[in-house]
């Protein structure tokens, strides 16, 4: 369903996107650290009363969740560091590895914690 309405809102949404932001499936080198992530995805996640940002990134295994869950450390202060006006809109990152199968491992951080 369309309006004019939400046509303008479509456009407007649009012309404020940054570049530099996974969209329409379109992957974007991330890099933190040493290494570069294909970053695949960002939205928002309404959690009870907060609301958290997701982002996802591709990988090739989760099977070592020690390992995984430090690169989504690594992703998390990433995108922060891009975009630090998300600490102030988000209450928490989840961060998503996600394999070509599919699987993904998920690691939750809140604002306050993330340095």
């Amino acid at each position: 369903m369309s309006t004019q309405f939400t046509d303008k809102l479509y456009d407007e949404a649009q012309a404020v996107q940054p570049a530099d932001m996974p969209v329409g499936g379109t992957a974007i080198d991330l890099t933190a650290g040493a290494k570069t992530y294909h970053w695949t995805a960002i939205f928002a996640l309404p959690v009870a009363d907060d609301l958290d940002v997701v982002v996802k990134y591709s990988t090739a295994d989760i099977s070592n969740t020690q390992k995984t869950y430090e690169e989504n450390m690594q992703v998390t202060k990433a995108v922060l560091a891009k975009f630090p006006e998300l600490r102030t809109a988000f209450a928490g990152v989840v961060a998503r590895a996600v394999t070509p199968s599919g699987d993904d491992y998920g690691s939750l951080v809140s604002m306050k914690e993330i340095k």
